[in-house]
């Protein structure tokens, strides 16, 4: 996978977030959108449309997504596969 590749929508990442709770955890998501340069008064960063794929939002059935800085996502670690695929040297095929 090439450096970019993983800010592609629907590629697989992990985020985290300095919030309270939550800091050092990092949560397996989707990307929903590429990245978007958001320009502020004081703020100038990358964001990233995520959809969590274990967090639910406040009607606890849909996933959460939400807009998270690029700073705090980064690709699935190393061996992580994507969903569906089959290792077939695991399943002695």
């Amino acid at each position: 996978m090439g450096s970019a590749d993983y800010w592609s929508k629907g590629s697989r990442v992990e985020v985290t977030s300095k919030e309270q709770g939550f800091k050092g955890a990092w949560f397996d998501a989707m990307v929903g959108e590429p990245l978007v340069y958001h320009k502020s008064k004081f703020k100038k960063k990358w964001l990233t449309l995520i959809e969590y794929t274990n967090l639910c939002s406040e009607d606890g059935h849909t996933p959460l997504r939400e807009y998270s800085d690029a700073i705090f996502i980064r690709p699935l670690p190393p061996g992580e596969e994507e969903e569906g695929e089959v290792d077939m040297e695991e399943d002695g095929e």
